[in-house]
C-alpha cells in the first residue's frame, strides 16, 4: 500500500449534510465518483454525486426543499437531477437513478478512478469531519490501485463510444490528476476520435475550456492532437502543421501556436511554470501592475476567466497564416494581412462551438490585435502617448489581456534562440504601453468638450458616421493639449477640411 493512502478518509462537510438528509429517506444512497475519487487524493472538492436505487428527482426534489438549495432537472428519462446550494458553504450535487444497484451503475461509468463508491450508512461524522474507511469502499474495478498506480483506464470497451465526449475528459483528467493514459485506452482513444463530430458543440467546448483552464494546457493540447482529437475540434488547425516561418521564428506554425499556449502559462503563472526554454532571470523581467491576477481571474464568458480564453486566443493568433503566406522571389517568406483574416476565421471557429459572445469578442480582438504592441514605433523606440491611446481605444476590453499574449507570442516564436537584451528590451516596450495605459485608464476622464448635437447645430451637419469620427479627433487633440474647451473645439472643426461628408 502506498505511504500516501491512510485507512481513513475525509469527505467534503457537504457530504455530512447529504448524508444526514438521506439517512432520514427510504431509499438506499451512494456517494460515487469524483468525491470518492478526490477524497483518497485529499482533495476538497464540494462538487458530489449521488446515486438511487429509486427515483432519483424525487429524491432530488425533496433534497433541494429541505436544503433550501434549487432543484434543476438535468435528464427525465435518465432520472438525473442536480441541487444547488447557496451560500458561502453552498455545494453541488447530481442525483442519478441506480435502480440496477450501484455495482450496475458503477459498470456504467466512464473511468475506473470515477467508478468507486460508498454506501451512505458508511459515512461517519465526528467532531465536525465527514470520513470513510477503506474497508467500506465500493471499488469492483480496482479504481483505487489505477489511481495509486498513476494509471487511468476506461472502465469497459464500451464505457467511451457510449459517450464520445469522455475522450476530451480523459485527457482532463490525465492533466488535473498526473495520470497516464493505460495503452488500450489510449489506442481506443485514437480509433474511435471522430465520433466526436457527433457530440453537441457546447458539451466540446465546455470540456475542452475545463482542460485549457488547468496548468500545463500546452502539454493536454499536444496530446489531445496525439489521440487525435484536435483535429475534430478545430480542423482548421492542421493546414498549419509543417509551415514553415521566416527566419525569426523557432517554430514551424502548428508548433508556435501550442508554444504559444504554454509560454502565457510561463508568463503569468511563473509560481507554476519554471520549465520551457526561458530562464528563470526572463521571467522577472515581465511587467506586472497590482491587480494582474485579479484581472486575469475575472469570469468573462462560458464560466471561464480570461486567463482560460487568452489561451484559446493564443492558440489561435495565427491560424492565418497557412492561407495568407506568400514567397517573394528572394524566398523572402509573408504572411501579409494574417492578423485579420484570423480575427474572422476564429469567429467562425469559436461560433461553430457555440462559445459566448463575450468571449468572441475578447478573443477575436486579440488575434486581430496581436501584432499591434510590437509595431507601434520604430526599433529601439518607445511608443508615443498618442499611439499608445489609440491602442487602448481601439482594442478596448481586450488591451491589457493582448499586451500579455504578445510576450508569450514573442518569446514562442524566438524559442531556445532568444536573447536577453532582445527580450529585456521588448519588455520595457509591453511596460511602457502597459504603465501608461493604466494611467490613463484610472485617471478621471473629464467631460467631453463637445458633444454630437453641438458639432451637428455647429456645423450644420447630419447624423452620421463622420459625427464619429470628429468627436474622436477632438479628443485626440485634446489628449495631446491642443484643445481645452467647448469653443476651441468647435473652431478647430470649423477650420477642419471637411473630408467623408
Amino acid at each position: 500500500m502506498s505511504p500516501s493512502i491512510v485507512e481513513t478518509f475525509t469527505l467534503p462537510s457537504s457530504a455530512g449534510i447529504l448524508a444526514d438528509f438521506l439517512l432520514h429517506q427510504d431509499v438506499q444512497a451512494h456517494f460515487v465518483g469524483g468525491v470518492i475519487r478526490d477524497s483518497l487524493l485529499k482533495i476538497e472538492t464540494d462538487d458530489i454525486d449521488v446515486a438511487v436505487e429509486g427515483n432519483a428527482l424525487i429524491i432530488g426534489k425533496a433534497a433541494a426543499s429541505n436544503l433550501k438549495g434549487t432543484y434543476i432537472e438535468l435528464d427525465r428519462d435518465r432520472g438525473i437531477c442536480r441541487v444547488v446550494v447557496a451560500g458561502e458553504k453552498g455545494f453541488q450535487a447530481d442525483f442519478v437513478s441506480a435502480n440496477e444497484g450501484i455495482k450496475a451503475d458503477l459498470a456504467r461509468r466512464d473511468f475506473t478512478i470515477n467508478s468507486m463508491a460508498m454506501d451512505i450508512e458508511s459515512v461517519r461524522t465526528y467532531e465536525g469531519k465527514v470520513s470513510f474507511t477503506i474497508s467500506n469502499l465500493i471499488d469492483p474495478l480496482n479504481g483505487r490501485s489505477d489511481l495509486n498506480s498513476g494509471k487511468l483506464r476506461a472502465v469497459s470497451s464500451s464505457s467511451l463510444s457510449d459517450d464520445p465526449v469522455r475522450l476530451m475528459r480523459a485527457v482532463r483528467l490525465s492533466s488535473q490528476y498526473g495520470l497516464r493514459l493505460e495503452d488500450k485506452t489510449y489506442n481506443q482513444i485514437k480509433n474511435i476520435a471522430p465520433q466526436l463530430k457527433g457530440i453537441a458543440p457546447e458539451r466540446i467546448r465546455d470540456e475542452f475550456l475545463k482542460t485549457l483552464s488547468l496548468r500545463g494546457a500546452s502539454d493536454s493540447i499536444r496530446l489531445m492532437d496525439k489521440l487525435g482529437l484536435l483535429e475534430q475540434i478545430i480542423p482548421e488547425i492542421n493546414q498549419s502543421r509543417g509551415v514553415v516561418q521566416p527566419k525569426e521564428h523557432y517554430w514551424n506554425v502548428f508548433e508556435h501556436l501550442i508554444e504559444c499556449v504554454g509560454q502565457l502559462e510561463r508568463i503569468l503563472q511563473p509560481q507554476f511554470q519554471k520549465s520551457g526554454h526561458c530562464q528563470d532571470d526572463y521571467l522577472d523581467l515581465i511587467p506586472r501592475f497590482q491587480g494582474i491576477e485579479k484581472h486575469f481571474n475575472q469570469e468573462v464568458g462560458d464560466g471561464h476567466t480570461r486567463l482560460t480564453v487568452c489561451k484559446v486566443a493564443c492558440l489561435l493568433h495565427d491560424i492565418a497564416k497557412p492561407a495568407t503566406k506568400t514567397v517573394e522571389p528572394t524566398g523572402k517568406i509573408r504572411f501579409l494581412g494574417h492578423h485579420k483574416e484570423g480575427a474572422k476565421m476564429a469567429e467562425s471557429i469559436l461560433k461553430r462551438l457555440r462559445f459566448s459572445g463575450k468571449s468572441i469578442l475578447l478573443i477575436a480582438d486579440q488575434v486581430k490585435h496581436h501584432l499591434r504592441p510590437s509595431q507601434m514605433a520604430p526599433a529601439g523606440e518607445l511608443p508615443s502617448d498618442k499611439a499608445i491611446s489609440r491602442y487602448f481605444r481601439d482594442v478596448g476590453n481586450a488591451s491589457i489581456d493582448n499586451l500579455y499574449l504578445n510576450l508569450a507570442d514573442y518569446m514562442s516564436a524566438r524559442g531556445p534562440l532568444l536573447e536577453k537584451n532582445e527580450w529585456k528590451q521588448h519588455c520595457g516596450v509591453i511596460n511602457h504601453i502597459l504603465s501608461k495605459g493604466l494611467h490613463e485608464k484610472d485617471s478621471k476622464k473629464p467631460p467631453k468638450l463637445v458633444t454630437g448635437h453641438d458639432i451637428m447645430c455647429g456645423l450644420s451637419l447630419a447624423p452620421g458616421p463622420l459625427i464619429g469620427q470628429l468627436l474622436a479627433e477632438v479628443e485626440e487633440a485634446r489628449s495631446e493639449g491642443i484643445l481645452t474647451n467647448r469653443e476651441d473645439a468647435l473652431e478647430f472643426l470649423k477650420m477642419r477640411p471637411l473630408s467623408g461628408e
